[in-house]
């Protein structure tokens, strides 16, 4: 007897709904009903030419806020440029750290928004140490966890289904423990270097050894690691100190609060996530989150320091030292140390069937973006609010579309509703993909070819042949993106440095914590 077993598929797609007439959202809409009451005005006092006349530059005005461009309007479009000419003006598209930099400390301190985020270590209810990362413009506190994943490499059909479900029950978890705003999912690819098997072979190879096996074993450890790429997995968790019941008095008592309730809860949300095909999540320490930061802001760098940590040399990197020392940014591009990223969003869903690979051609190393993070932003709904969401955007989707189509939109909105008894929903969610290009970048020569206040070029990235791999790098992702589809279808200032503390100090208490300088000492 013979058990047939059917492939799920995934779908039910929606936008966020938002109240107004068509496609306009509120307050367009709000505009637009102005402008018939105006029009009607006008009739009265004028005629019906003058009030047709007023109506076409109505209607006029109103056209960009409905024409999408680039997953926006024309209007959100053109206060993006506006916003671009004036950043570029002030100079403010420009960075320079380091001792001949702009930071008074000459440190390499992290730019823009992250130059007021400060990391603090603490330890959790289990006395693992994490690095406590604090949004204090948001009021905010971040963990990063990693996870290494199983793969799906000789996986049956039921235990992936297991997974996906898994997943959306850790999604569903979130929105219960409250405090959660926000959630990311990170696939990064790093080029290996091969520095620790290199030290692992030196190690174990004895030097009475035949000749020929030596030279064996070290071309092996110098060969092998080349083209190949290792994938990690981030999940980092976003909290707010009003979700969290904290009620600031002073940053100190803010701090310790915070430290207390997230270390409380950062055990369960690790081992939570063993039911979605990952490991265990392992909080970063706050030395490992800034060697992260440094490594994604100079790629070269990352060979430097598995070289050191292979030779058992360890290599210390300070957060307010994590940043680049140098950036410029562009329209479409960011120029940063030793490398040039580029960020794509997704602005639309995969269409026809969706099955649980379809993100795994995006995922696949690639030659000419050997760096790359793929992110998923999620936006919990916690789970006393979820209902009122629900009906929120019920009301949104019968005025949007009509009573006949709302309606059709209201069913799929019930079923959310059902599964918002056992747990927080669907949470919003939105993709990009980041990723450093190989090469030189021509920084000066796009400087002194772009006027201020225009956008500049594509930037071009070259490799030693003097060939652009900028382009190909380019229609490696794209090409990448449509097989995602088709598969579907198929189927500014730095911190404050602190003063160190002793080395002999006793283990600090779950909860405790401490300014992130001093971690290298404990």
């Amino acid at each position: 007897m013979s058990v047939q077993t059917s492939e799920r598929t995934y779908g039910g797609w929606r936008r966020p709904a938002s109240p107004g007439i068509g496609p306009l959202k509120l307050w367009p809409s709000v505009g637009l009903m102005v402008g018939l009451v105006l029009t009607m005005l006008v009739s009265m006092a004028a005629g019906l030419w003058a009030a047709l006349a007023f109506a076409g530059v109505v209607l006029a005005a109103a056209a960009p806020a409905v024409v999408p461009y680039r997953g926006r309007t024309l209007y959100a479009e053109a206060a993006r440029s506006v916003r671009w000419r004036r950043h570029v003006r002030a100079s403010g598209h420009l960075y320079r750290a380091g001792l001949a930099g702009a930071t008074a400390t000459g440190t390499r301190a992290l730019p823009g928004l992250l130059a007021t985020v400060d990391t603090w270590a603490a330890v959790d209810a289990t006395g693992r140490r994490f690095a406590l990362v604090e949004i204090a413009a948001a009021r905010q506190w971040a963990v990063v966890l990693r996870v290494v994943a199983q793969g799906g490499a000789l996986v049956d059909t039921a235990t992936s289904d297991v997974w996906v479900a898994g997943w959306g029950d850790y999604l569903a978890l979130l929105g219960q423990e409250g405090g959660v705003v926000q959630a990311a999912a990170v696939v990064e690819t790093v080029p290996d270097a091969g520095a620790r098997l290199r030290a692992h072979v030196g190690s174990s190879v004895r030097p009475d050894a035949p000749a020929f096996a030596r030279a064996v074993a070290h071309a092996a450890a110098a060969e092998l690691p080349v083209g190949v790429a290792d994938t990690v997995g981030y999940v980092a968790l976003t909290f707010s100190e009003r979700g969290l019941g904290i009620e600031r008095r002073s940053a100190e008592q803010a701090t310790a609060a915070a430290a207390e309730e997230i270390g409380r809860r950062l055990p369960g949300l690790s081992v939570a996530l063993r039911d979605a095909g990952a490991s265990a999540g392992v909080p970063l320490t706050v030395e490992q989150l800034a060697r992260r930061v440094r490594e994604a802001y100079d790629p070269e760098t990352a060979a430097e320091f598995a070289e050191l940590e292979a030779e058992g040399l360890g290599m210390h990197v300070e957060w307010a030292d994590a940043g680049p020392s140098a950036h410029d940014e562009f329209w479409d591009t960011y120029t940063h140390d030793s490398g040039l990223s580029r960020t794509y969003e997704a602005l639309r869903v995969p269409a026809g069937v969706v099955r649980d690979t379809v993100l795994t051609r995006l995922t696949q190393p690639m030659e000419s973006a050997p760096r790359k993070r793929v992110t998923l932003l999620y936006r919990p709904v916690d789970a006393g609010a979820t209902a009122e969401v629900v009906d929120r955007d019920l009301k949104a989707a019968i005025n949007r579309t009509g009573r006949r189509k709302g309606l059709v939109h209201a069913h799929d909105s019930a079923e959310h509703e059902v599964s918002s008894n056992v747990g927080g929903g669907s949470p919003p969610y939105t993709g990009r993909i980041t990723g450093p290009f190989k090469g030189t970048p021509r920084s000066h020569r796009w400087q002194a070819s772009s006027p201020v206040g225009q956008p500049p070029p594509p930037a071009q990235f070259v490799d030693a042949a003097g060939t652009d791999t900028t382009q190909r790098a380019e229609r490696e992702l794209q090409r990448a993106a449509r097989r995602t589809a088709g598969h579907s279808q198929g189927g500014g200032q730095s911190p404050t440095p602190k003063r160190r503390r002793d080395r002999t100090r006793s283990r600090p208490r779950p909860g405790a914590c401490e300014p992130a300088s001093r971690l290298h000492n404990i």
